[in-house]
């Protein structure tokens, strides 16, 4: 900053934006004069450090001060090595090709004495609290060219000393592996097998040390929870442990419904289940079902004569228009109505019902639309959605 007649003075933006530092300040008066310069040498720094980014570096400044400004390594950083992609000098350039290099920067830390070794230069004190987050990191001084590309490595993401259990545990997932550790005790850490779970045999994908290939060992649990294992074998690092559930063997069973009910859809079976339950979770009858008789499509036992399905007559009564009473069910004069008491029906697994319209409200709903009369407001509403649905 220039200021008439008292001279100039300096303000590095990096006390402010990198420390907070506003110390050295300065309040403007009215025709003083800021001028910034064009950068000086800048580089870049990638990978595991607190804010990578591109910086710029005073004269002297070396690959030290500038993982200082970048906040130092991450947790994860690899103090092993440092890499910098580097822009050769013109003269060095060849006529074709890259001209860029890759200088490796060796990072050795000893942990008897806590000081850092680079290059195999004499041990020397490592520079604590500047990089921040690891204890005894050490980054040596090694100069910083214009154009510098520097990249911090990770240690490698690759997890050790734990075994997989998967499958019918209350818990899956990964446990810490300990010498001797037995299959008994992985599925104790998983708070045990679910009463579902198939004792004829579970599965140990292992690892071979020698390839890196993996085989399978089979191996059959106990057949209740008050028996003992039949098979314990001690587990190795890295062992993935599958427990397979009876559920996985069964064929998924299944009922639908559709017609005159609010939702058509298919719906799980479950043994003891009746036409009434599947009526309740398909939201109930709209207005104007058939409430004498519904229809049941049914498999064979046997599929014998070739016929997939046989077609059953199954009675309803009001009761299944479940939060409507029967008395102001909407209906014409005649329309048949069976009284409570209809005994429930047993459903079986992939049966489809089928719920019909009463054909009185059709043709009412017919009539009313031709002469325009005042039927009733939910028949014609629901004879012109059915016209709509076809």
């Amino acid at each position: 900053m220039r200021r008439a007649a008292k001279g100039a003075a300096a303000l590095d933006r990096y006390d402010y934006l990198l420390r907070g530092d506003t110390r050295n300040d300065i309040v403007l008066d009215e025709g003083d004069v800021m001028f910034v310069p064009v950068h000086g040498t800048r580089a870049s720094v990638e990978g595991s450090v607190i804010r990578p980014a591109i910086y710029e570096l005073e004269p002297g400044e070396t690959l030290r001060d500038l993982i200082a400004m970048a906040g130092g390594y991450r947790a994860e950083a690899s103090l092993k090595r440092i890499s910098i992609a580097r822009i050769e000098p013109p003269r060095e350039r060849p006529a074709e090709g890259p001209t860029r290099v890759i200088i490796d920067v060796p990072l050795e830390l000893d942990d008897r004495d806590g000081k850092g070794r680079t290059d195999g230069a004499d041990a020397r004190d490592g520079s604590r609290g500047v990089e921040g987050a690891l204890p005894n990191g050490f980054t040596p001084p090694v100069p910083i060219e214009p154009g510098d590309e520097v990249t911090v490595f990770a240690v490698p993401g690759d997890e050790r000393g734990f075994v997989e259990l998967e499958g019918a545990v209350y818990h899956p997932g990964r446990y810490q592996w300990t010498a001797g550790m037995r299959l008994s005790d992985l599925i104790g850490l998983a708070g045990g097998l679910k009463p579902a779970w198939y004792s004829g045999r579970a599965r140990i994908v292992r690892l071979d040390p020698v390839d890196s290939t993996r085989y399978v060992v089979p191996v059959a649990l106990p057949a209740d929870s008050t028996s003992p294992y039949p098979e314990n074998p001690v587990l190795a690092e890295y062992d993935l442990v599958r427990i397979y559930s009876r559920d996985r063997f069964r064929e998924s069973r299944a009922v639908s419904i559709d017609g005159m009910v609010n939702r058509p859809a298919s719906y799980p079976f479950w043994n003891g289940m009746t036409l009434r339950d599947l009526v309740m979770l398909s939201a109930g009858l709209k207005d104007g079902a058939y409430l004498d008789s519904a229809e049941v499509a049914r498999l064979p036992a046997d599929h014998s004569g070739g016929r997939l399905a046989v077609t059953l007559k199954v009675p309803l009564d009001s009761t299944y228009l479940l939060e409507r009473d029967s008395t102001t069910y909407p209906r014409l004069p005649g329309l048949p109505t069976r009284a409570r008491g209809t005994p429930e029906v047993a459903l079986e697994p992939f049966d489809h019902v089928t719920v019909l319209q009463a054909a009185g409200v059709r043709a009412a709903a017919d009539r009313d639309h031709r002469r325009g009369g005042p039927v009733s407001r939910d028949l014609r509403a629901h004879a012109q959605g059915r016209a709509g649905e076809r």
